[in-house]
Parts: structure tokens; sequence; C-alpha cells
């Protein structure tokens, strides 16, 4: 309200005096004042998609309106949402679709992707790449009484035409598949590998120990010492001269030695071997007389050796004896006897710290 209102009493404080010609004291008008508030659009429902649309797929986007300030939904106004396309040079307005908010100031639209075309126009014209987009504009139901301030979004996403995706077969040789089975089979290869390679030491072992048994028992049945080493020896050259060990133009005791502590080095300890080369040593070069001593020595160390390797491939028996063997029937106890602690059989009465002065009844 605007008032004319003079008084004298206020003329100190600002006010109007009295007219001398008092036609009109005081006067008033009532202007109306409309004051609109501003409004700000949300993306509720993004229709962004970043591998794009093909033609024919369902397009559908939200947006709300709320007060700027309070946070308030803002129902029955009018929202534009118009669509446009790329024509290769500028955006061109296909249509526009006018929507009301609800109650929860919310406004959506749909409709299906056209692609690349342009419906309802000349064939030569086309939304290049398929680009399209739809801009926001609020604005108030009633032109004459708008209560809120005009409100434009126009930084929407852009939607475009997107490549078909080409549904092939699911195969069974996936990568996951593939990288499971190749670990599975290299652990299959490497596990074969160790047992394949455990195999020919077990059979190697079986051969040595099949042509220290022949020989353990040539001495055991007769005398003939040296023929019998030379014999082993022979059979052992002749086996490792099989596998490569030996050289097949001529070998050495060294070279002999050599073999016997790389084949058997893990199995029998050195001192035992020391002690069977010492054997063909003896058999080769010595120059005294061969006894029954020295025969009874190579069948101890060649029974030694035959053992560790009895031991090796886990062929070793248990032996039981009457050491540690139970007794199932012990002897009885007679009536009136007994055993004390320390095992010896006592008899019921009789005290043994009383010598015993011949007196009977």
């Amino acid at each position: 309200r605007v008032a004319y209102e003079p008084d004298v009493n206020k003329k100190d404080l600002g006010g109007c005096e009295n007219e001398p010609n008092p036609v009109v004291n005081s006067t008033f008008e009532d202007v109306e004042v409309l004051v609109r508030s501003k409004v700000k659009i949300l993306l509720r429902d993004h229709w962004a998609n970043p591998s794009g649309y093909l033609q024919g797929d369902l397009i559908e986007g939200e947006v709300a309106i709320q007060r700027e300030r309070l946070d308030l939904t803002v129902e029955g106004q009018r929202v534009d949402f118009t669509i446009q396309y790329w024509d290769g040079f500028e955006w061109k307005t296909d249509r526009v679709d006018i929507v009301t908010t609800n109650e929860r100031g919310a406004a959506n639209f749909s409709f299906q992707y056209p692609g690349d075309v342009v419906p309802g126009q000349a064939s030569e014209i086309e939304a290049v790449d398929g680009k399209w987009r739809v801009l926001v504009h609020f604005q108030s139901s009633d032109a004459n009484s708008p209560y809120f301030v005009e409100e434009f979004l126009n930084s929407t996403p852009v939607i475009f035409l997107g490549e078909e995706i080409v549904e092939t077969r699911a195969s069974f040789f996936t990568t996951q598949v593939l990288v499971i089975s190749g670990i599975a089979g290299a652990s299959l290869l490497f596990a074969a590998a160790i047992m394949y390679r455990n195999y020919l030491e077990r059979r190697r072992i079986e051969v040595l120990r099949g042509i220290l048994t022949d020989s353990l028992m040539s001495l055991k049945a007769s005398n003939n010492f040296v023929e019998t080493i030379f014999e082993s020896y022979k059979n052992l050259i002749k086996y490792f001269r099989s596998k490569g060990a030996m050289k097949k133009v001529f070998e050495t005791t060294r070279e002999f030695e050599d073999v016997i502590h790389s084949m058997l080095g893990e199995v029998i300890p050195p001192e035992e071997l020391n002690s069977f080369f010492s054997i063909f040593e003896e058999a080769r070069y010595s120059d005294h007389e061969i006894g029954p001593n020295q025969q009874d020595r190579a069948i101890r160390v060649f029974q030694t050796m035959i053992t560790r390797m009895n031991s090796a491939l886990g062929d070793s028996m248990l032996s039981r004896t009457s050491a540690n063997e139970s007794k199932l029937y012990d002897n009885p106890t007679k009536a009136g006897q007994f055993i004390d602690s320390d095992g010896q059989v006592r008899f019921a009465g009789v005290d043994d710290s009383i010598e015993d002065e011949n007196f009977r009844l």
C-alpha cells in the first residue's frame, strides 16, 4: 500500500504538514506485488547410454522440479520436452511434448528411438549418426500468473546410434576353462614326469641289486673269489655302458667309481662304497693270497649294500624273534605259590627271612 497522510504532529519526524487548502487531507493506493520463485530442474531418470541405442529402442526419462532454496516440489506446472535431431549442421526440432508435473513435482517422457530416420520428413532428411537430444523447459502453467521463474535445461545427454550386438553361441572353451585346463594339464605332466623319474631310479637300483645279489650268491656257493669279483665287475660295466654312463672304448677305475657314486651315492654311505671299491682293487691288483678272510669280508660288504638297497626300495622285512614275541601261555603257577614284585616264586605261609631249623609237624 502507498499512502499520503499529512499530520502536523509528525512534522518533526519527517512527516507532511496539512495543506492550507484542505481539499484532500490524505490518500492511499493498494498495489499488488507478485513474487516469483526460482526453481531447479533435476534429472531423476537419466536417459544416457554409453553404448548407444538401437533403432526401435524405448527411450524414457524423468525430471523433477523443485524450488531452489526450500527443496519443495512444484506441482501442476508445465514442462516442455523438446526433442531435436542433428542434421549435420545444427539441431532441428522434431516435436515438443508438453507435460504437467505431478504431486511429486516429476514430469516424464518416452518415445521410440528412430535412429537416423526422422519421422514425417523426406528421406533425404536424416539424423546424422543417429544423434538426438531432449531439452527441458519449465514455465508456469498460467502465463497471466507466473508464480515461478522460467528455467531451461539444455545440457542434456546426446542420444546416438549404437552398434548391434551379435549374439554368438557360448563356447565351452572359455578363457577361464582354458586356463584351468592348462594348469591341470601342466600339473598332471609334472606329476607324471616325477613318477617316471622315480620309476627309472627304482629300476636302476633294482638292476644293480640283482647284479650284487648274483655275486653274493656266487661268493657263498664257491671259493673262487677273484673270478666272482671280476664277473661282477664285468656285469656292472656292461650295464653302465648300456645306459651311456661309461665310454664304450675303454674304462678306468676312476670312471667306474664316479659312476657308482652318482648312481648309489644317495643310497649307500661313502665309507661302505669305499669298502666296495677296495674289494675290486684287492681282486685286481693284490699280490697276496686270497683266503677265507677276504671272501667273508666281501660277503659282508655285498650283504650290507644289498640291505641298503632293500631299505631304499621299501623291500625290507620285519624279523620277529623270541625276544620281541609275547608268550601266549606262560609257566603256570601252582596252588600255594605266588610271584612277588621281583619275579620270584614264593610259597604261601613260608617266610624266607627265617632260617629253616628243620622243624616239621
